[in-house]
């Protein structure tokens, strides 16, 4: 029985296709094609999440920053409280007297971002003294060697 074909003429050797070439290749491309594309939305992806993660990061080191910094000065002008909120642009924090020592005070800030952030961490607040430190005294020169009238020392021996 003889194939019938409803292209006539030059092109039908394109749609005969006996070897099977077109299929595989096409079947290959289209994998290379949605593997190249699987792997750039996967970096994408996670490059989205460190980005998101380093921001958050810098926001609530700001907040610890910003935090410190007003508690700080609080203590120096003896307006302080043992504990409190501050409320700032991108979150707020909250802060209490966990030990009072000889040197200062030992105080957890607990830092929360608009973005579902959290930062809690323990710091140390410097007591300010008033106290001069005592000035060093003089340099004593070696008793073995004199300086001379032009500038250049003289060694007994």
């Amino acid at each position: 029985m003889k194939k019938k074909f409803i292209c006539r003429g030059k092109f039908r050797s394109l749609i005969i296709n006996k070897n099977g070439f077109i299929l595989p290749f096409t079947l290959f491309l289209f994998f290379l094609f949605s593997t190249i594309l699987l792997h750039s939305t996967t970096k994408y992806v996670v490059e989205k999440q460190v980005f998101d993660n380093f921001h958050i990061t810098y926001e609530l080191e700001t907040l610890l920053l910003m935090a410190y910094q007003d508690v700080e000065k609080a203590y120096e002008s003896e307006n302080f409280s043992n504990s409190g909120k501050l409320e700032y642009d991108v979150g707020y924090v909250l802060y209490r007297v966990k030990e009072e020592k000889e040197n200062g005070l030992l105080v957890s800030f607990e830092c929360y971002t608009d973005e579902q952030g959290e930062l809690f961490i323990d710091l140390m607040l410097d007591k300010k003294t008033e106290e001069v430190a005592p000035e060093p005294e003089p340099a004593e020169q070696d008793q073995d060697t004199e300086l001379r009238e032009d500038g250049n020392l003289n060694d007994p021996k």
